[in-house]
């Protein structure tokens, strides 16, 4: 087993990121964590099956879980699905041939976060890895700015069916919510002079919030801003009548 104990201090974040490779082929194994932990500066544990690396997940906390699809025993599909389903928090990258690319998209619908097509070039394999991390970061990041911070749908239909108005971050427009849609995730909201009609959508929000609860929505003004910069007085507005402070980024 390799464990990479070098780094430096310029990449204590990445040493901090624990990969486990899983792949049959020893010298294709070997190459991978050689890249990932000189060229990547991760931490990274290798596995020769499925069945060896549902071992290492008991017993170590990893981050990220790179299987190759065709091993013995137990695939590499299989395994994915497997981790999926008892440690959703780790993330997984299918690597398969070009005649198994409906595996690969068959991995994305079952949960796996990115699949890799052979043959790669490493420099891909790392920009995979390190946007599929960044893409964890930023989920804990907003799931834990958003504590405090969380509202049902019926918390807005019950806003809605009393009329309630508030004001807008302008401090000039008076916003009342006129729809809430569940299927649509659309908020409408208008002036109570009727003068504008504002949808608001929370579709990249709430791609990355679901992973926590189906049911809810983060309404977080820098997130929203990020996306929709016109919308923010508004945000604002609803966010301090529903008692959530503004979360810097």
């Amino acid at each position: 087993m390799h464990v990479n104990q070098g780094g430096g201090d310029f990449l204590k974040d990445q040493m901090r990121t624990r990969i486990l490779v899983v792949d049959d082929d020893k010298a294709f194994r070997a190459l991978l964590f050689k890249t990932l932990t000189d060229m990547g500066g991760f931490s990274v544990e290798e596995a020769e099956t499925a069945e060896e690396a549902l071992q290492k997940l008991e017993g170590v906390e990893f981050d990220l879980v790179l299987a190759d699809l065709k091993l013995p025993g137990m695939d590499g599909l299989q395994l994915i699905t497997r981790i999926v389903n008892s440690k959703p928090e780790i993330l997984t990258i299918l690597v398969t041939g070009h005649a198994s690319i409906d595996s690969a998209v068959e991995a994305i619908k079952r949960g796996a976060s990115d699949y890799l097509i052979k043959p790669f070039g490493l420099e891909e394999m790392l920009t995979r890895v390190n946007r599929v991390l960044e893409e964890k970061k930023r989920f804990v990041s907003i799931r834990d700015r958003s504590k405090g911070c969380l509202f049902s749908w019926e918390k807005l239909k019950e806003m809605k069916d009393n009329q309630t108005e508030f004001w807008a971050g302008d401090g000039f427009t008076r916003l009342r919510i006129v729809e809430v849609s569940d299927r649509e995730e659309i908020i409408h909201m208008i002036t109570t002079e009727g003068k504008l009609t504002w949808p608001l959508k929370f579709q990249k929000l709430d791609e990355v919030h679901n992973r926590v609860h189906r049911r809810e929505i983060s309404v977080l003004a820098y997130e929203i801003e990020k996306y929709i910069p016109t919308w923010g007085n508004y945000v604002s507005g609803l966010l301090r009548y529903l008692g959530c402070d503004r979360v810097a980024t």
